[in-house]
């Protein structure tokens, strides 16, 4: 004896929703960001890539997400881009996935001339500290010099090793 159902009902595919990046932000190469999702039913591994030309090609995080836990901790390539997205997926089902809503951008990370900044009368021979902020991620800065407006520059010596935001 068995009994059978009184209506006809659907059963749906588990499935990721990617919550973060999702709508234009603007990321800088280098740094550390959230991507985040939920998911609709059991996964057990959750996929991630990404693209920088709107889809075209996808790039697998690195490393690698291992499991399920609704956030990974992406370090920004320095691939500088307005046409990213994200994507997560069921590892076991790559057909089962989510897209960013909207491309989002990867923008340079970049150093600040806080001092010397124009202006300033410097003698020969003498030390002036150079003060610099930093947007962004970035290891090494190169200090170089003009002394004709431009049009060459000259590394200082001993060159500039790191980026702690300043050099005497």
């Amino acid at each position: 004896s068995f009994d059978v159902s009184n209506a006809s009902f659907n059963i749906l595919a588990s499935k990721p929703n990617l919550i973060l990046p999702n709508d234009g932000e603007n990321l800088l190469t280098g740094t550390v960001t959230d991507i985040r999702w939920s998911t609709t039913g059991v996964i057990e591994n959750i996929a991630i890539d990404y693209s920088t030309n709107n889809g075209t090609t996808w790039q697998s995080v690195s490393p690698a997400n291992s499991g399920n836990s609704g956030h990974y901790q992406w370090t920004v390539p320095h691939q500088i881009s307005d046409q990213c997205l994200v994507r997560v997926s069921n590892a076991d089902h790559p057909e089962i996935f989510d897209i960013s809503e909207n491309t989002f951008q990867i923008v340079a990370s970049l150093p600040t001339l806080v001092s010397p900044n124009g202006g300033e009368q410097l003698l020969s021979g003498t030390t002036v500290p150079i003060q610099w902020n930093t947007t962004g991620s970035i290891s090494d800065i190169l200090i170089e010099y003009s002394l004709d407006n431009g049009a060459s520059w000259i590394a200082v010596t001993p060159p500039n090793t790191g980026n702690t935001g300043t050099y005497d």
